[in-house]
C-alpha cells in the first residue's frame, strides 16, 4: 500500500508543473479580450452606442448617485496605496524577495500601464473613436480599477490554501465590481473602461503569478541565472525564504533523499 505522503508531493508537483501554461495562457487571453474590447467598444460605432446606453445620465440628487459618490471617494489611493505596501510586505516576509520583487513589478506595471494607454490612446486615437465618446477620449482603460483589480488578484495569489483563496477571490470580485459599477455611475467611467482596467490588471498579475510559479526549473529552480553564483544565490533565496517555489523532484535531489 502506497504512502499518502508521496502521493501528495507528487500530486503537488503535478499541479505545480502545469500551472506556469495555464497562467500564461490566461494573460494572453485577457490581453486578447483587452484589444478586442478596445475595438469593439470604441472602433465601432455599435459599440460605443451600447458603451454609451449603459451609461446614462447621472441623478446627482438620487440615493444611488451619493452612495456611488461616496464609493468613489473612499476607495480611491488612499486606500490603495497602505493594501499594497501591506502585501507586498506579507510576501516579502512569507514568500521571500523574489514574489515580493515581482508582486512589486506587476502592481506597478498595471498602474503605470494604465495610464500610459490612456494617454497614448488619448493623443493617437487609433481608430477614430476616441474623440465621439459620451466621455471624451483618454479614459480607456480605468486607473482606479486597474488598481483595485490588480491588488484583489495579488491577494488572491499570495493566498496558501484553497479556501482563503476562494473566500478572498469573491469579497474582491465584489468589492471591485462595487468600484467599478460606482465609476459609471458617476458618469467618471463608460462600462468598457471598467472592463479594461480589470482585464489589464489580469494580464499583469497572471504574468507575475507564472513567474513566480515556474514549472520545470533547472539549474535548482533558476533557469534564469547563467553564473553559478547567481545560481546558488537563487537557489539558497528559493529553498530558504519561499519553499514552495522550488518542485519537490529539486529540493530532493539538492538534500540527497531519492526521489
Amino acid at each position: 500500500m502506497t504512502a499518502p505522503g508521496p502521493r501528495r508531493e507528487i500530486g503537488a508537483e503535478a499541479r505545480e508543473s502545469e500551472a506556469r501554461p495555464r497562467l500564461i495562457a490566461l494573460a494572453f487571453a485577457a490581453a486578447l479580450l483587452l484589444a478586442c474590447l478596445y475595438v469593439a467598444a470604441i472602433g465601432t460605432e455599435e459599440g460605443r452606442r451600447i458603451d454609451g446606453t449603459l451609461l446614462g445620465a447621472p441623478d446627482h440628487r438620487g440615493r444611488v448617485f451619493s452612495l456611488a459618490e461616496w464609493t468613489v471617494d473612499a476607495f480611491g489611493l488612499q486606500i490603495a496605496a497602505p493594501v499594497a505596501a501591506a502585501l507586498i510586505l506579507f510576501s516579502l516576509v512569507s514568500r521571500g524577495t523574489r514574489t515580493a520583487l515581482v508582486l512589486i513589478t506587476a502592481i506597478g506595471g498595471a498602474v503605470a500601464s494604465a495610464r500610459l494607454f490612456k494617454e497614448m490612446l488619448a493623443s493617437t486615437d487609433p481608430l477614430g473613436g476616441e474623440t465621439v465618446r459620451g466621455i471624451g477620449s483618454g479614459f480607456f482603460p480605468s486607473g482606479h480599477s486597474t488598481t483595485i483589480m490588480a491588488l484583489v488578484l495579488a491577494a488572491v495569489a499570495l493566498a496558501r490554501s484553497t479556501r482563503s483563496r476562494r473566500a478572498l477571490a469573491a469579497i474582491g470580485a465584489l468589492i471591485a465590481a462595487a468600484i467599478g459599477v460606482a465609476h459609471v455611475v458617476v458618469a467618471s467611467h463608460q462600462p468598457s473602461d471598467v472592463v479594461a482596467g480589470f482585464l489589464l490588471a489580469l494580464v499583469w498579475i497572471a504574468s507575475a503569478a507564472a513567474v513566480i510559479c515556474p514549472s520545470g526549473a533547472k539549474s535548482h529552480g533558476c533557469r534564469a541565472c547563467a553564473s553559478p553564483l547567481l545560481r546558488w544565490l537563487c537557489w539558497r533565496l528559493s529553498l530558504e525564504r519561499a519553499p514552495w517555489l522550488v518542485p519537490t523532484g529539486a529540493v530532493q535531489r539538492h538534500s540527497g533523499v531519492p526521489p
